[in-house]
């Protein structure tokens, strides 16, 4: 890849790949990681052009510290479900394992931010982003009371994402009560 990344031209060869039953995962540089970080805040009100931002990085070989406060930004601002299950991706990758990789706690700002979703969320969106929180570790604490209101009673378990987020919500509580 060279420094000016064709962003279209290469989310639809990853596209392609994925289709054809191929693994993906791109080695960007810093500055390409800076020009994806642009055309994402450049372009952030065009679903299509997020998406395909969000898809580039989610099969990124690399993690970069960037997009912190975009993610952060598209957690508060971010209405469509399908598109947040996607900066969910890149939040696990870019941030969530950036920590578990750097053995540092993940910052403040955008554990609020994620609250925030949590709070708003519904369907698809709550279980993927429960299950992110799941995958947060001990820092998932910081959401207990946001998540115990957000338990899906058992009537409304018919539907498969309320059913997930119940189990998620339920394997959270477990954990919660094991000494840290």
């Amino acid at each position: 890849m060279n420094k000016d990344l064709d962003i279209p031209s290469l989310y639809q060869e990853t596209i392609e790949s994925l289709k054809k039953g191929h693994r993906v995962q791109h080695q960007f540089t810093d500055e390409q990681f800076q020009i994806l970080k642009d055309f994402w805040e450049e372009n952030s009100d065009d679903k299509s052009k997020t998406q395909q931002v969000l898809c580039l990085l989610d099969f990124s070989q690399t993690t970069s510290h960037l997009f912190s406060k975009i993610i952060e930004k598209s957690f508060k601002e971010e209405n469509d479900e399908e598109t947040i299950v996607f900066i969910l991706n890149v939040f696990r990758k870019h941030e969530v394992e950036r920590s578990q990789k750097t053995g540092n706690r993940i910052h403040g700002d955008l554990l609020m931010a994620l609250k925030e979703l949590l709070l708003r969320s519904k369907g698809e969106a709550l279980e993927w982003t429960l299950r992110t929180i799941e995958e947060l570790g001990h820092q998932s604490i910081f959401f207990k009371n946001e998540i115990l209101s957000k338990k899906p009673s058992w009537f409304s378990c018919y539907n498969e994402h309320n059913k997930a987020s119940r189990q998620i919500i339920e394997l959270l509580e477990r954990r919660w009560k094991e000494p840290f």
